[in-house]
């Protein structure tokens, strides 16, 4: 959106056609071994059984130099952008827009899903980061946002969280 990172965010989130809800493809970043398993997500990704290894999604389902944002550069829009909570095409999220340049983009409450269960949708947000928390491998850190907040959190790389792709170094 023109900042210093000189990252470019995808105008769309990743998308499936066989996603449960109209929102965007919610991914785990890892396969769980147990005793995880039950809620680990199905395998839409090549990982390894039983690992806990770190697989960027966007890089793996859109190639090239598509990839997951880091924390840091959650953060950078969290700082350097004027966040306004609204309704786009009937969906509920903020509207973040550059101070820098007027770019803005989207993104959609969402919520997250545990197993099949989507929770919060039209009232939370949550986006992967590609950052581990140092605390726990098992554990990344996500953007997460309400209709009055908006900071970075961690959570278990089990849950289907959306990811919004960037495009860039």
């Amino acid at each position: 959106m023109g900042f210093a990172s000189k990252v470019v965010v995808l105008c769309c989130s990743l998308c499936s056609s066989t996603t449960l809800t109209p929102y965007l493809l919610f991914i785990c970043s890892a396969r769980c071994c147990a005793p995880y398993t039950e809620r680990c997500c199905p395998p839409v990704l090549d990982i390894v059984p039983g690992s806990v290894q770190f697989v960027d999604a966007a890089r793996a389902n859109w190639g090239g130099a598509w990839r997951m944002p880091t924390d840091a550069e959650w953060t950078e829009l969290r700082t350097k952008c004027t966040w306004t909570w609204t309704t786009h095409n009937g969906m509920k999220g903020y509207m973040v827009k550059s101070r820098i340049n007027g770019n803005s983009i989207f993104l959609p409450a969402a919520g997250y899903r545990d197993g099949s269960v989507l929770y919060v949708a039209d009232s939370y947000g949550y986006y992967w980061s590609s950052s581990l928390y140092s605390g726990n491998s098992r554990c990344a850190y996500y953007l997460d946002f309400g209709s009055n907040t908006f900071l970075t959190n961690y959570k278990y790389r089990y849950y289907g969280i959306p990811v919004r792709p960037v495009l860039g170094e």
